[in-house]
């Protein structure tokens, strides 16, 4: 199977599958001029079970032509250019450096085996700046203001330097 299908141009997209026996998670790039498939192991494939641990948002930047993978259960991002070198990983402001997710496999088949915290929620690339939803409160945020808004922190994507946060009101 595969998820985070991104493309990049007309004749050429990434997405995101992992191998059945320890479900690790890899890369592919699909150049559909020379019918060629390209599969890359990165540093979020170093573990077993590290499809669901290090779950998260493959995104492309069409500006810098950059591709970014921000992880959903812990504060890791990584940089590539398109042929999966990776130019910078960094952490994004929220301090969950090890995720909080226990995978149960079963036969031939993994799943949460209790709910996972989520720390980053969607995710975009854009002209060197990476904008990601925190789905934790700061210590320096209201209740009420985390929970009628959705709260984008956004970073330098080339070397992870914190630029600001703002508000999105939420539609209820």
């Amino acid at each position: 199977s595969f998820e985070n299908v991104v493309t990049i141009s007309d004749r050429a997209f990434f997405f995101r599958s992992f191998d059945q026996n320890g479900f690790k998670s890899r890369f592919f790039k699909v150049d559909l001029e020379s019918l060629t498939i390209r599969g890359e192991d990165t540093h979020f494939s170093d573990a077993v079970n590290s499809m669901i641990i290090y779950d998260g948002q493959l995104n492309y930047d069409e500006i810098k032509n950059r591709l970014s993978y921000v992880c959903f259960y812990c504060n890791r991002v990584a940089c590539f250019d398109t042929l999966f070198h990776l130019i910078h990983e960094w952490h994004t402001i929220d301090t969950t450096l090890i995720p909080t997710v226990h995978p149960v496999v079963r036969q031939k088949s993994i799943t949460h085996g209790a709910p996972p915290r989520l720390v980053n929620g969607e995710s975009c690339a854009y002209n060197g700046e990476i904008f990601v939803q925190s789905a934790l409160k700061a210590d320096n945020e209201t209740d009420v203001n985390f929970n009628r808004n959705l709260v984008i922190d956004f970073y330098d994507e080339g070397n992870g330097l914190y630029k600001g946060s703002f508000y999105i009101p939420r539609l209820n």
